[in-house]
């Protein structure tokens, strides 16, 4: 974008650092929309973003596949139907999907508890907060939702929110 400079010295309001910020956010949202909603397929149907229409070329999306891509078509196996009823047993059982027999590869278990996260909207980031193992400090320790208002931890490995995820 091109604007004058008279902007920053003459406006009353900081509108040029107001733009950064704004447009930071903006590559933010699309940088994760793209990393979790990425599919190739340009068609009528078969895209996990738009399946009842062919995509526009210019589409985010179409980019690269991404992680959401990964579950619902390359392995159908790594996805589960929670049919709505959230438990902790459900959301570790998650893990147990992430092993690779053939390659000899345990992606859901490694030494580092940080390099495994749970993407989720935010909805369901607050339906997972209300569990009974992450809520009480009894449970989840000194970093309770109750105590800290961080969202959860399932098991060691953090929980994240993001707009992007549907």
């Amino acid at each position: 974008q091109i604007w004058s400079t008279e902007l920053e010295e003459d406006s009353i309001i900081p509108f040029i650092p107001f733009l950064r910020r704004q447009a930071a956010l903006a590559i933010a949202h699309y940088s994760d929309a793209a990393v979790l909603n990425g599919d190739t397929t340009n068609a009528a149907t078969g895209n996990i973003n738009l399946d009842d229409a062919d995509p526009a070329d210019t589409k985010y999306y179409l980019a690269f596949d991404g992680l959401r891509h990964a579950g619902l078509v390359d392995n159908t196996a790594n996805s589960k139907d929670a049919g709505g009823a959230i438990s902790f047993a459900l959301l570790k059982g998650q893990l147990t999907r992430m092993r690779d027999a053939a390659k000899l590869i345990d992606w859901g278990h490694p030494v580092n508890p940080a390099d495994v996260v749970y993407l989720t909207d935010p909805s369901t980031g607050e339906a997972i907060a209300q569990l009974d193992e992450v809520l009480t400090v009894d449970k989840f320790g000194p970093a309770a939702t109750v105590l800290t208002g961080q969202l959860a931890n399932i098991g060691r490995n953090p929980l994240v929110t993001s707009m992007a995820m549907s």
